[in-house]
Formats: structure tokens, C-alpha cells, sequence
């Protein structure tokens, strides 16, 4: 249709639309070229709407949901509770139940433990110690939810744990895009703000429903 089109031009030498016969006819210049054009064209379209197609097909979430973070830090109680709040909100927004991620806790003398976690339809399924104190890492797995890191933060900093309302030492930091807890710490005493315990979420990546672990149990 593309060849027709041009064939029914003629062409002189001013160009399109000359009154002048055509000395030259475009057709068997370019007829081929433009038959070879369009079917790349037709190539590429397809190709795209093949890749639209394949994002669709993606699991849950985003093959890895490390972004930019937002943290909060020597406020007070309502503004730590807040952010708890509407970071979790946001993160089971994404309903994302199939994850794996490193773990790393640390007490207030500096040892740590890291563990390499795998959850799978929303349940832990394998906690691989990596390297230092094991016991510095939860006993229970469930505790390694996302969802269970967020019910700690707000355990640590509740007046049961602290009275005061303003509560220096605390820092709480998110994954600005996906709202899991990347960081937290709080402080060992709170009379001395120095002394602080922490845990730390690294590499969190969602992966297809039913995906092996990626850590041995």
C-alpha cells in the first residue's frame, strides 16, 4: 500500500506536486527499500508490544526494591509512630509475600550477627546465618517478616518500653519507594543515647511466587 501511495506521485524538478512529468519513477528506485523499511517498522512494533507484554508478567513486585531511603530521627514519640504507620501502610500496599533479604542486628557492644532470610507466601522459610553472633539474631523466624521488623520498632519505642515522649537515639529509616524498614536503632539505655541497638534490612528482592530460596537452610 506504502509502494502504491508513491507510485501515484509524480515527481519533476520542483519537487512533490510539480506539473512536470516525472523523470524518474520512485517506485522502482525505492520500491524495495521501502518494502524492507516498513517491515522493520512492523519488526519493531511488534518487538515493543512484546516487551510491554513481558512487564506485565513480572512477579509481585520489582526484581530488586532498593531505592532512595527517607529517615527519621531524634523525634518525638507521635512523629516515630506516625512514619511507622505510613510506611507500613505503604508497603502492604505492594503485596509483595515472596522476598529475600540480608539481615544484620547489632547490640549495643558492636557484635552482630547477618543472616541471609527467604520468605515465601508470606512465611519465613529459611534463616541462613552468615556470619557473626548467632544469637544476636532473632531465635523465632517469623520475627525476620517485614511486617514483624515493623512490630518491633514500634514495640521499642511504645511507653511501655519508653515513657518519656520525646525519645533521642531513635533513627528509623525507609525505603522511600516500597516503605520496608531499611534501618532502626534505638538506644541500649536511654539515659545514654550513645549506646544504641539496631538492625539492618539489605537487598531486599521480591521474586516470582513458589521461587526457590536463595539462601540454604
Amino acid at each position: 500500500m506504502l509502494d502504491d501511495r508513491i507510485q501515484g506521485v509524480k515527481v519533476g524538478p520542483q519537487g512533490y506536486g510539480s506539473s512536470h512529468e516525472p523523470r524518474c519513477r520512485w517506485d522502482r528506485m525505492l520500491g524495495k527499500p521501502l518494502t524492507l523499511a516498513a517491515g522493520l517498522l512492523v519488526m519493531v512494533a511488534i518487538s515493543s508490544a512484546c516487551s510491554d507484554d513481558d512487564s506485565q508478567d513480572d512477579p509481585q513486585g520489582p526484581s530488586s526494591t532498593t531505592s532512595a531511603t527517607t529517615t527519621v530521627s531524634d523525634a518525638g514519640r507521635d512523629d516515630l509512630q506516625a512514619a511507622l504507620q505510613q510506611n507500613r501502610e505503604l508497603w502492604e500496599s505492594q503485596e509483595i509475600d515472596d522476598y529475600s533479604y540480608a539481615y544484620t542486628a547489632s547490640d549495643h557492644s558492636g557484635a552482630s550477627c547477618t543472616a541471609g532470610v527467604d520468605v515465601r507466601a508470606a512465611e519465613v522459610v529459611t534463616v541462613e546465618v552468615l556470619e557473626g553472633e548467632p544469637d544476636l539474631c532473632p531465635g523465632t523466624p517469623e520475627d525476620l517478616l517485614v511486617d514483624s521488623l515493623f512490630d518491633e520498632a514500634e514495640e521499642r519505642i511504645s511507653p511501655n518500653s519508653v515513657t518519656a515522649e520525646e525519645i533521642p537515639g531513635v533513627e528509623l529509616s525507609f525505603d522511600s519507594e516500597y516503605g520496608y524498614l531499611t534501618a532502626a536503632s534505638f538506644p541500649y539505655d536511654p539515659e545514654a543515647s550513645d549506646n544504641t541497638e539496631s538492625f539492618e534490612v539489605e537487598g531486599l528482592e521480591a521474586v516470582e511466587p513458589g521461587a526457590e530460596p536463595q539462601y540454604s537452610s
